[in-house]
């Protein structure tokens, strides 16, 4: 196992999410036994073969990063009013003084929901599955 490559792969991912993948590559070797009545150990590339899944629905913490942030910090809604987009901002359930409590939640909530960290990830996971 490469594990800096897998690193790289799961970047952003839950452990939940990590267990689940090692889970479906641990029956790689089960289902090749099963066919071919030889054993063999999971491999990397087993990994690989599973984070590459389409049906792998790969990191559920981006997912939830963003719908955390529409409750807890703001968010805006777009209306239009007579032919004109106009942005509101809502407040999230935290008050102020709440916000000061959870801060460093807040600002983990912030970076991992900002556009540009979102983008890296996704960089970083296709590298390490692609190219590397």
């Amino acid at each position: 196992m490469n594990y800096g490559r897998l690193a790289r792969a799961t970047m952003g991912f839950s452990p939940a999410d990590i267990e689940r993948a090692a889970d479906k590559a641990k029956m790689l070797p089960l289902l090749h036994e099963h066919t071919t009545k030889k054993g063999r150990v999971m491999t990397m590339n087993d990994m690989m073969r599973v984070l590459n899944d389409k049906d792998f629905g790969g990191s559920s913490l981006d997912e939830w990063y963003s719908m955390v942030k529409k409750d807890v910090i703001s968010k805006t809604e777009t209306n239009m009013v007579d032919g004109k987009k106009q942005e509101i901002v809502k407040e999230g359930k935290l008050d102020a003084q709440e916000k000061v409590i959870y801060k460093t939640m807040v600002k983990d909530i912030k970076k991992n929901t900002n556009t540009t960290s979102i983008r890296i990830k996704k960089l970083f996971r296709w590298w390490a599955l692609n190219v590397f």
